[in-house]
């Protein structure tokens, strides 16, 4: 149940953290969480950051067609008694990833557009995948790439997302933002 109401959360806030700016042009940022070992580059200026009940988010929105995320959550336990969680555990065995992906396309009702396993520097592997799904806030056809790890019960996840209207932003904004990721 704790992974619905996390993905949840994480989709509407994409829909709901935008800042506005007067044109489509910005520079990055260096974020460093030494506690994690993590560090990462955002858009900026106008990041807003978050740390509050065992999780801390950056996040930067450009008007209602982009924003990018960072989320940490500090430990995160897999399993639950809800049955449809189980069902997916138990469909992936002991790829928690993919499980937590198949429940983020559930939750979001979303159509999966790619999926890949990632590895950092550091050897740990993560997964990124593409979904595209219909905003809760606007109705419009928002598509959004995430690349996510589970270290030692800590869920890291870094996000693009933005309407489909902007999908050459989007893509431009993921392969520098993912690229900067270093854990």
């Amino acid at each position: 149940m704790k992974i619905y109401i996390f993905s949840v959360l994480v989709l509407l806030n994409f829909s709901t953290n935008a800042i506005s700016q007067a044109n489509n042009t910005f520079n990055w940022s260096p974020f460093q969480e030494s506690q994690y070992n993590l560090s990462f580059d955002l858009p900026s200026p106008n990041v807003d950051i978050k740390d509050t009940l065992g999780t801390k988010m950056y996040s930067f929105g450009l008007d209602s067609t982009l924003a990018t995320q960072v989320h940490i959550v500090d430990n995160m336990q897999i399993g639950s008694s809800d049955a449809v969680v189980q069902d997916v555990l138990n469909q992936y065995g002991a790829d928690t990833l993919r499980a937590i992906a198949e429940v983020m396309m559930l939750v979001t009702n979303s159509q999966l557009l790619s999926v890949q396993n990632v590895t950092a520097a550091s050897g740990d592997v993560g997964l990124e995948i593409g979904f595209e799904y219909q905003s809760l806030m606007s109705n419009a056809t928002t598509v959004t790439f995430m690349q996510f790890y589970l270290i030692d019960n800590h869920f890291i996840s870094f996000t693009v997302t933005g309407r489909t209207s902007a999908i050459n932003q989007i893509n431009t904004t993921r392969n520098t933002f993912f690229s900067s990721i270093s854990i």
